[in-house]
This record gives structure tokens, sequence and C-alpha cells, in this order.
């Protein structure tokens, strides 16, 4: 879904909400009758509309930035071995038309093992940086 697509749905969503009730002031909460009226009396007392909104905590970034995502045509082969209870895999990345880097890795779970995979390429990528670095 391209970001124009997912602008409209959110639009369409928008419009089809309805809107909010109005809430109760504390003098009208207060005519209410009986235990109900008191509720919602406390209630209104205890949570003015007008009052400030506690702020969210900010969300924690990303390890990687987008542009250390995995190479395009990069490939993930994962086998589940039942006798040994466990996932093996490998990360094939095409570097040319007839090479590839393969690293292989097994674990307990699919997502453990596709992490694995790509911390493996992750250190590749550092050690080739430091070597590059180094042969200058």
């Amino acid at each position: 879904m391209n970001p124009q697509q997912r602008a409209q749905l959110r639009a369409k969503i928008e419009e089809k909400k309805k809107p909010p009730l109005p809430l109760l002031t504390p003098q009208q909460a207060a005519a209410g009758a009986g235990i109900i009226g008191k509720a919602i009396t406390e209630l209104a007392m205890k949570n003015p509309p007008d009052a400030p909104k506690p702020e969210k905590k900010a969300k924690k970034k990303p390890k990687y930035h987008e542009s250390s995502r995995l190479p395009d045509l990069s490939v993930f082969d994962v086998i589940f071995e039942a006798d040994k209870q466990e996932w093996r895999g490998q990360l094939r990345i095409a570097t040319g038309l007839d090479s590839n880097l393969v690293f292989s890795n097994s674990s307990s779970g699919v997502f453990r093992l596709l992490m694995k995979l790509d911390r493996m390429y992750r250190e590749y990528l550092e050690k080739a940086k430091e070597a590059e670095v180094k042969a200058e």
C-alpha cells in the first residue's frame, strides 16, 4: 500500500468515526439522581475535560536505520529439524552475478534464527568496513 492510498484510507476512517459523547459538567452530574449521579460527579471532579493529559513516553528508535536493511535479492532458507527440535537456516546475499555471501546457523525458534543470521551479516559488514579503513 503506497503512502497516498494509506492517507486515503485514514481519511475514510476519520469520516466514519462517531462524534464523542458530550461530557457532563460537575453541576450536570450533581443534578443526576442517587448513586449514579454521585459516581458521575466524582469522576467528573477527578477527570475534568480541560485537565492536561499525561505525556506519552517517546518510542524507542529502531536499532538499525532503514539504510541498513538487507540488500535486494537477499534470501532466507529455513528448515525445521523435528528430531533435534531446532530450526536451521541460511541467509544468502547476492554480491554479484555469480557470487553470494552465505551465513548459516541454527536456533530453537524461527525469529531467533533470523536475528542470528542478520547479526552475522551485520558483523561481516563491520569487519569489512574496518578492513577498508585499515587499507586506506
